[in-house]
């Protein structure tokens, strides 16, 4: 009876570890794998060497189950955070979180409410209220209480010298750096928290992205279907598009082997597909020619009369 309790009792903990611990799992597949497959290892279990020995083998069929779980596990846990379900503050204690969630909560009904700020509510389209961002181990804020608002079709220009932190408040407004204190609003959404939809953000960042597996063509019709455009609409959209930034003679031209003024103008057309509600835009018109540049100016000024709302910044005055 001992040796049954036993052998149960092995099982059991085999199991949980199996199922808890991915790298266990695994282990115990390639374990058998090789002990039936490889040649080489056989010799060791033939010769009653025991670093070979099958783990498991009476179950594998199970242990492939528990991996394809995993597998998909991971998967919707990617997925989520790539949502924004999960996002994580590693230099906040819990109790802090919990008084920047009331003061948020504060903060939303004061600045949101017509009653309590009625001429921002009706004017102000992407609000930044009291924005502050501190990176650990530095002393010196990167966004230190930095408030603006930007009007529903209207062009708001970021000035600052390098350095003075207006990548980080950008990072911040989409998503891709949390505040350390401070609000911001898009459309009456907080950015802390997920957006009720994301298809209404175009973000061209200082740093073109890693696409060089896609063809520009390829990357703007990405970019459409991501914005929610419909199928039939696509193909007159990136040929308008590609034509109003004058992308045409590159359509089918991986990325990697554009210029970088190409590459900006690319980025530029990607953040304003669509169209979004909102483009944030960060130095779009580094590295390109004048021609490249007066156009995506006159772009950009349509675009304001169409009731865009654009934030922008440029080492250029003229912009």
């Amino acid at each position: 009876m001992s040796l049954v309790n036993h052998t149960l009792v092995e099982k059991v903990i085999y199991w949980l570890l199996n199922i808890i611990l991915p790298t266990i799992n695994a282990q115990a597949i390639v374990t058998y794998t090789l002990s039936e497959k490889s040649k080489f290892c056989q010799i060791f279990i033939i010769s009653d060497f025991t670093f070979f020995k099958p783990i498991g083998n009476d179950s594998m069929e199970w242990n492939w189950i528990v991996f394809i779980l995993h597998i998909i596990i991971s998967l919707l846990i990617l997925i989520a955070m790539d949502c924004g379900f999960f996002k994580f503050r590693m230099n906040f204690s819990l109790e802090r979180r919990r008084v920047l969630n009331l003061n948020h909560s504060i903060t939303d009904k004061n600045l949101l409410n017509p009653a309590n700020n009625e001429e921002r509510y009706d004017t102000d389209h992407l609000i930044v209220h009291d924005l502050v961002k501190r990176f650990p181990g530095r002393n010196v804020c990167a966004v230190n209480h930095l408030v603006f608002g930007a009007k529903r079709g209207e062009a708001f220009g970021l000035l600052g010298y390098n350095g003075a932190g207006k990548t980080t408040t950008f990072r911040i407004l989409v998503g891709d750096e949390l505040a350390t204190e401070g609000t911001a609003y898009i459309d009456e959404q907080n950015v802390n928290r997920r957006l009720r939809s994301i298809r209404q953000l175009g973000y061209c960042p200082q740093e073109n992205c890693n696409m060089n597996f896609l063809t520009i063509q390829d990357s703007l019709y990405l970019l459409a279907r991501i914005r929610g455009v419909n199928f039939s609409r696509i193909y007159s959209l990136v040929q308008t598009i590609s034509s109003l930034f004058l992308l045409d003679p590159f359509l089918k031209n991986y990325i990697h082997q554009l210029t970088g003024g190409t590459k900006r103008r690319l980025h530029a057309a990607l953040a304003l597909i669509g169209p979004p509600l909102v483009a944030i835009l960060d130095e779009p018109t580094t590295d390109v020619d004048p021609n490249g540049r007066q156009q995506i100016q006159q772009i950009l000024i349509n675009a304001v009369k169409a009731k865009l709302t654009i934030i922008l910044t440029s080492h250029s005055m003229d912009e």
